[in-house]
């Protein structure tokens, strides 16, 4: 589920997805690396509120613009 999330919400284009750690039972955390590291350079993390519903399961990180890099294109007149 995890990894239809990230394919279909996100230009991620998982490397390696790794569950953390939680102490609270019901809640469960994922960070995943991304092969394009343009907008995600450290990663996405995933939280899921109820392990026993897939709906329940978001995405944390935003995805990254590097907005300076359009000061670099010419501008069209």
């Amino acid at each position: 589920m995890i990894l239809r999330l990230l394919y279909l919400g996100t230009s991620c284009g998982v490397q390696t997805l790794v569950r953390l750690d939680e102490p609270n039972a019901n809640l469960r955390r994922f960070k995943a690396d991304c092969r394009d590291a343009n907008s995600y350079p450290h990663g996405i993390f995933v939280t899921c509120t109820n392990i026993d519903d897939d709906r329940s399961c978001r995405i944390d990180t935003e995805a990254k613009s590097f907005d300076s890099l359009d000061l670099m294109r010419p501008k069209d007149d």
